[in-house]
């Protein structure tokens, strides 16, 4: 039980959030996501905890609302990898596939791959119900991306399991 370390340090939090998760572990969704918010609301700058609250927002279906956290917490930009990873899933989660497909480019441009977000993108691209905003969008980031990259790169090409 985390009650005595709690007791001890009902401020730490760490403490806090781990009860958060025991609580969701538990079925106690309601409960969890209000000690969330509340780890949240008194540590807006805390990486994890905004992380943490996105986290457990989508896993209770509420994608949106886990959306408008990463988005309005600019400590999150210290954790841009973890971010983009999370807007993307919350964008899957609600089928909004462009915006997943260009939050995905943004996670594999933040882990090194530049191929696999020039992918992303591409398939976005090749969405036939983008709007003309989505379209330019994606194309600016794909550019950015192709500028960040050396004039003779060139995608590796999968092994073809050649003998």
């Amino acid at each position: 039980s985390l009650a005595p370390a709690l007791a001890a340090l009902p401020r730490q939090v760490n403490l806090l959030l781990l009860s958060a998760q025991i609580q969701l572990g538990l079925g106690r969704t309601e409960p969890a996501l209000a000690q969330f918010r509340t780890v949240l609301k008194n540590n807006p700058r805390y990486a994890p905890a905004i992380l943490e609250t996105a986290d457990a927002l989508i896993d209770s279906n509420r994608a949106d609302a886990a959306r408008e956290v990463l988005i309005s917490h600019e400590q999150t930009l210290g954790t841009r990898m973890e971010t983009y990873r999370l807007l993307a899933q919350a964008a899957r989660a609600v089928n909004n596939t462009p915006e997943a497909q260009y939050q995905t480019a943004n996670y594999l441009v933040a882990r090194g791959d530049a191929g696999g977000a020039l992918a992303a993108l591409d398939a976005g691209l090749a969405i036939s119900s983008l709007n003309a905003s989505e379209r330019a969008r994606m194309k600016s980031r794909r550019d950015e991306i192709r500028m960040l990259l050396p004039e003779n790169w060139r995608p590796r090409q999968p092994d073809r399991g050649q003998r």
